[in-house]
């Protein structure tokens, strides 16, 4: 399960171009438009969930919201590896959900601001 937050999608990119598939990515940012590497992931993610925070229309495939939500609401029960990337904010409060509930799982993080 890699979690991005804006430009800390980049090591996502790099993982995705160099063979690694069938993961799940949620992308939070603020507007469709930053949706980047968007190409590498719809070939590479099994699932790819930008999740848009920002004002506007309802984009198809998207979740609208933050990537926070998702992982509460969204996210089915399970066991995951977590790999979060962005800011610290982020981190912080995936890191509190999924210790709530998804207490099995592993968390790995690399703060980008």
């Amino acid at each position: 399960m890699f979690v991005a937050t804006g430009t800390g999608i980049a090591p996502f990119v790099s993982m995705g171009l160099s063979g690694c598939n069938g993961f799940t990515l949620l992308h939070g940012i603020r507007n469709p438009d930053e949706r980047y590497y968007a190409d590498v992931f719809e070939r590479t993610a099994g699932i790819y969930v930008p999740c848009i925070s920002g004002p506007g229309s309802p984009v198809p495939g998207a979740f609208p919201g933050r990537v926070t939500g998702y992982v509460a609401e969204d996210l089915p029960a399970g066991e995951y590896d977590f790999y979060l990337c962005g800011r610290t904010e982020m981190i912080r409060d995936v890191t509190r959900i999924v210790d709530r509930r998804f207490p099995a799982s592993r968390v790995f993080i690399e703060l980008f601001f």
